[in-house]
This record gives structure tokens, sequence and C-alpha cells, in this order.
């Protein structure tokens, strides 16, 4: 019987040329599937941090306005309570400041146009180091966060009583009682609101605030 030996055929330089070129497609598709991954991972992951740090700032500032107080400031020829509130917005005391939860601040809540249409509720605070001696202190607001955008409706009302007179006779007057008021100024009325309330669209938002005024005015009387 006659061997025959079969001669190995190897790669033509085409069938080369064209294992190259998927090669190389494969290489494409696959690096660019990795960065389209990740670039979707990153733009995944900033969304969440910046969604993260909003959450964290609101909740810092709902912190502050859940510790509004009547601050009473004595010396001064009138004596008053440091509070004014108005249909766009609210000056007010905090025992507990964004940036230094342990410090009493003054805060500002209020609305202006949004640049993305509608209003937006701004917050701004500036750290009480010392006593205050006058209700017009100028002291700097070094803190602001914008905590919602593209608002249609904003408002601002206040729940308390209508002046210091009516306060201190509640106990003996049956018709005094506390009301809402679209405008409350402490030095005016000399007393302070007991409920804030902040009306975004259709949602209302209600804070609480001591109702130790009376105790305060009590003392005062006294110390006159």
């Amino acid at each position: 019987m006659e061997n025959r030996t079969r001669g190995t055929r190897g790669f033509t330089l085409i069938e080369l040329l064209i294992s190259m070129v998927i090669m190389i497609m494969i290489m494409v598709l696959g690096t660019t599937s990795y960065l389209l991954y990740a670039n979707t991972w990153k733009r995944n992951s900033d969304q969440f941090d910046r969604t993260t740090e909003d959450y964290r700032r609101i909740e810092l500032v709902t912190q502050a306005l859940e510790r509004t107080v009547p601050y009473y400031v004595t010396e001064q020829e009138n004596p008053a309570f440091y509070f004014l509130g108005r249909r766009e917005g609210l000056t007010g005391i905090t025992a507990s400041s964004v940036t230094r939860p342990d410090q009493m601040a003054i805060y500002r809540l209020f609305r202006e146009p949004s640049e993305a249409g509608g209003l937006q509720l701004v917050y701004e605070e500036a750290a009480i180091n010392e006593p205050l001696r006058q209700l017009d202190q100028e002291l700097p607001f070094n803190y602001r966060a914008v905590l919602f955008t593209a608002i249609d409706r904003l408002e601002f009302d206040y729940y308390g009583w209508p002046n210091r007179r009516v306060q201190l006779n509640q106990f003996e007057d049956n018709d005094a009682r506390q009301e809402w008021f679209e405008a409350y100024d402490g030095a005016e009325r000399l007393s302070h609101p007991t409920e804030l309330r902040v009306t975004l669209n259709d949602y209302e938002w209600l804070i609480q605030v001591p109702d130790i005024t009376t105790q305060l005015l009590s003392q005062q009387e006294q110390d006159e």
C-alpha cells in the first residue's frame, strides 16, 4: 500500500487580513461598550451624589427651621421679638444653625425668581456669636441654600397673637385667641408667632414654634 503525505495548508494573506479586521472590530466594539458603561456609571454616580447632598442639605435646613425660637431683644429703647414675616418670606432665629447645630443663627427663608421658571425657595443664615442688642444689627449671611425650584405658588403665613396686650390678657378675656396673619412683625405686635406655614403649590409645610413668649413677656413686665 502506498503512503501519501498530505501537505499542511496555511493562511492566505486575505484570510489573515480578514481575521485582523474582525479582531479590530471586536476590540473597538468592546472599548466603546466599556466607555459607554463607564460614562453611564459616572453620570448615575454623580446624580446619586447630588441627590444625597440635596437631601442632606434639606434635612439640615428643616432641622434649623423646626428649632425656631422666640428671641427677645431687650437691650434697646423698645424691647421686641426678633421676627419679621411677610407674604414673600420671613426672618427669624434658630437654636440650631445649619453650619454649626450647637449655635444659634439668624435665618431668612424667602422666595425669589427661579432660572428654571416660576419661583424658588431659598434659605440663608448668619451665625450669632454674641447676644443681639438691636433689631437692626447687621450680620453677614454667609450660608445660602436653594431648597426647591420651579414652584408656581409660594406663600408664607403666620399663626399667633394679634399683639402683646391680647396675649397677656388671654386668661381673662374669653375672646382672646390666636389667628392666621399674612404679615407678622415682632417689633410692632410685641409677640412672636407660634406656627409658620409655607405653601408650596398645593403642599403646606407647617413649622411649630415653642409658645414661650408669655413667660418672656411676664418676666419683662416684672423687670419693668
